[in-house]
């Protein structure tokens, strides 16, 4: 743990781990090396304190100090360890607050992306980091992030409607929206909240209410609609017909209120009709219409809230996306909405490959983007990206090749035409090569015979100048495991790059590997 070579010290790091409990009396060594200068080690060692879960040895204050680790892969291990070895709820929201203390916002929002990311675990820490005045906005935000899972954290959330701070009662109410229908406990206290003479507590409110599908707030609702603020009104509005499903009159006056929404020059206006509209339980001809006076819009940014929202509703709308691919009008905003929605559009492959028969180049190539966002269950397209992987249109060959890459093991029929990109575009297309080879690495995943061709051309591709494709090499050697043995002395070397996600990449590749 104290030799010169940092190769040496993350080794004996992760070796101390596997050996867990029994490897007690190595905590001081390794808290110590919570503070080595390289990653890797840093990483190892909270690694193995996890592993050797000794509670008494102070691991859990120097494992906290590290949630703020300028390493991604440093977070990350912190906090699964000091989880593992927290002495308490009520120490880890101590130590929780105290991080949280810290006046920098940039500092806590780092750390509370660490403990977020522990997803379902992180509830029962911020829940009881609710009840801490100086975690408890903080611990909101965390809750907001996590959405439906943290519905155990709703009482605790409501008991917050009543803080003296105007923030902090907003941030509760945007986490009860977030978990939704099993938030509904929290009605008659977001009701209360509508009639607060501070506006933004207002919105929150009307939103939540929306949100969680209220019953029982129809009159405070409808009072509250009859403001002249426009963008009250449509939250209130919005929030009676989803509370209301089967009320047609309540969904047209909310359809034409949102619409005339979507035409405002406020762009938050513009922006939180088009969301509303999006979540509303529409007939299908209604839906339509607003779809078309959606895409229609004047607004340049319209569009692609317009997708991003509808793409949220998932299988449901994923039939009708499909149809509007046959119109070239509407078949850009389409296969965006489908892209965006990945595997659950699924049901949507056969209209895409149709069409991509009639398409220009580019609208082709975001075509192709969308069956790779779809996945394995894109495999009806490989013929049709087969014939495309050598396209004379650049945009039209790398997007085939990578969305080969995404269907995976499927897409062995292809393999021939991608074997062939190695030997044959090295020179005039060295980019197309790179991509076939990461593609050929997610077909044939576990094979010896392929990993002997593809590790040293993707390790070459680390020097790539793209920062996003680095670090993408560095995911798929890592993938390889074992076999890409020869990679190792280069992901050394892209531990120290520049940009932070390749640093995380090739850190967690190394792991893999070795």
């Amino acid at each position: 743990m104290t030799d010169d070579d940092e190769h040496v010290r993350w080794h004996a790091a992760r070796a101390l781990g596997a050996i867990g409990p029994a490897a007690a009396e190595a905590a001081p060594a390794l808290i110590t090396a919570l503070a080595d200068p390289q990653a890797l080690v840093r990483a190892h060692a909270a690694r193995a304190l996890g592993e050797i879960d000794d509670k008494d040895s102070g691991s859990f204050d120097a494992l906290v100090k590290l949630l703020v680790d300028p390493e991604p892969v440093v977070r990350r291990a912190a906090t699964t360890a000091a989880r593992r070895v927290s002495p308490g709820p009520e120490a880890a929201v101590k130590a929780f607050a105290e991080l949280l203390a810290d006046t920098d916002p940039a500092i806590v929002v780092v750390a509370l992306d660490a403990i977020v990311e522990q997803g379902d675990s992180a509830v029962p820490m911020l829940n009881a980091a609710l009840k801490n005045e100086k975690a408890q906005y903080w611990a909101c935000i965390g809750l907001t992030e996590l959405g439906p899972k943290a519905a155990p954290a709703v009482d605790n959330l409501t008991a917050l409607l009543t803080d003296n701070e105007e923030e902090v009662r907003i941030q509760a109410m945007l986490a009860l929206a977030g978990i939704g229908e099993a938030a509904r406990s929290a009605t008659p206290a977001l009701v209360k909240e509508l009639s607060d003479p501070q506006v933004g507590v207002r919105y929150a409110a009307a939103f939540a209410l929306g949100n969680i599908a209220a019953q029982g707030a129809d009159a405070e609702l409808e009072e509250t609609a009859k403001t002249d603020d426009k963008f009250l009104k449509i939250l209130a509005t919005w929030a009676l017909a989803r509370a209301n499903p089967d009320d047609e009159q309540r969904q047209r006056d909310a359809v034409a209120l949102l619409l005339e929404g979507v035409q405002d020059p406020d762009e938050r206006t513009r922006a939180a009709s088009v969301r509303a509209l999006a979540q509303l339980d529409l007939p299908d001809d209604v839906r339509d219409k607003v779809y078309e006076a959606l895409l229609a819009s004047p607004y340049p940014e319209v569009m692609p809230m317009a997708i991003e929202a509808v793409a949220a509703r998932g299988a449901a709308v994923a039939g009708r996306a499909a149809k509007r691919l046959s119109d070239p009008k509407t078949r850009v905003a389409a296969v965006r909405v489908l892209s965006l929605m990945g595997p659950e559009a699924k049901d949507a492959v056969p209209a895409l490959v149709e069409a991509l028969k009639d398409s220009d180049p580019d609208v082709g190539s975001e075509i192709n983007f969308a069956l790779g966002a779809i996945g394995p269950a894109a495999k009806e397209a490989v013929p049709t990206l087969s014939s495309m992987v050598n396209d004379e249109n650049e945009g039209l060959r790398y997007s085939a090749v990578f969305a080969l890459g995404e269907i995976g093991p499927d897409a062995k029929p292809a393999g021939d035409a991608l074997i062939a990109n190695l030997r044959e575009h090295r020179d005039d297309d060295p980019f197309l090569t790179l991509a076939s080879a990461l593609a050929l690495s997610r077909i044939y995943p576990n094979s010896p015979n392929a990993a002997k061709t593809l590790v040293p051309i993707l390790t070459a591709g680390l020097k790539h100048e793209r920062s996003s494709v680095r670090a993408e090499i560095a995911r798929a050697l890592g993938d390889i495991g074992a076999d890409a043995k020869s990679s190792v002395g280069a992901l050394r070397d892209a531990v120290n790059d520049a940009d932070e996600q390749v640093r995380s990449a090739a850190a967690e590749a190394l792991d893999k590997i070795e």
